[in-house]
């Protein structure tokens, strides 16, 4: 009688920017499909579990920009309530999309770990003020310890300077912590998307968790990445790359 598999189930969180799931031409459902597609596949073929931390993409800017142009100045912890509204506005998109196999309850408290009751899709969505879903991802691996933390961006790499100011921005396949917090700074800015928020990057260089920067719209390249093959994309980490 052949053995039962006993292997152990790898994590995987997923920080699903929201300006992938909705952009400003208005929520991306050819991507929702596929993504919908590739997780479904990657739970039947793999060990994997999936924490998926969704962003507040154009419905938080929507919503925020409304607010300013009817008062004017708006304190930041309103904007960031704001858009901790709308993650879970989009997170229960996300839920109800895996809603035959996902855990049924939204995560919304980084503070303790959750029952997930061997789910292996786990919805997750802002929290407080000043934190955005990148650090939230971040935080959770201190509860889920995990090899890929990674941030599904619109962006294919990190560049070494803004590539819209600078013809000769280069493509970084690797950078450490320190140098991507130089680039970047290490405050947040409203209405300034980055590839990775600089406030998780500063936890993930206390952690010393490593976490991958890709494109989302391109999900073999996701694969790749979990598979072990060649990916396109950049690899942050605490130490200084000694390779290429």
């Amino acid at each position: 009688m052949p053995k039962t598999s006993k292997a152990k189930v790898q994590n995987i969180m997923l920080s699903l920017r929201g300006s992938v799931v909705f952009p400003p031409s208005g929520i991306n459902k050819e991507f929702l499909n596929k993504f919908n597609e590739f997780i479904r596949k990657q739970i039947a073929n793999t060990k994997r579990r999936f924490f998926i931390f969704v962003g507040g993409g154009f419905t938080n800017d929507y919503y925020q920009e409304a607010a300013k142009k009817v008062i004017g100045r708006v304190k930041a912890d309103d904007l960031d309530w704001i858009g901790i509204r709308a993650t879970k506005l989009n997170a229960h998109l996300i839920r109800t999309i895996f809603r035959d196999i996902a855990h049924p309850v939204i995560v919304e408290d980084y503070d303790r770990k959750p029952q997930i009751n061997g789910k292996r899709i786990v919805v997750c969505a802002g929290w407080q003020p000043g934190w955005n879903t990148d650090f939230d991802m971040v935080l959770f691996t201190k509860i889920f310890p995990t090899e890929f933390a990674v941030s599904l961006c619109k962006v294919d790499y990190i560049y070494d300077k803004d590539p819209e100011k600078f013809k000769d921005a280069k493509p970084l396949t690797h950078i450490n912590w320190p140098d991507y917090i130089d680039i970047f700074g290490d405050k947040r800015e409203q209405g300034r998307e980055i590839p990775f928020d600089p406030i998780a990057a500063k936890l993930a260089q206390q952690l010393r968790q490593k976490a991958y920067v890709v494109n989302g719209s391109s999900l073999d390249n996701l694969a790749n990445l979990f598979d072990g093959g060649n990916f396109k994309g950049t690899l942050i980490e605490g130490r200084k790359y000694e390779g290429e």
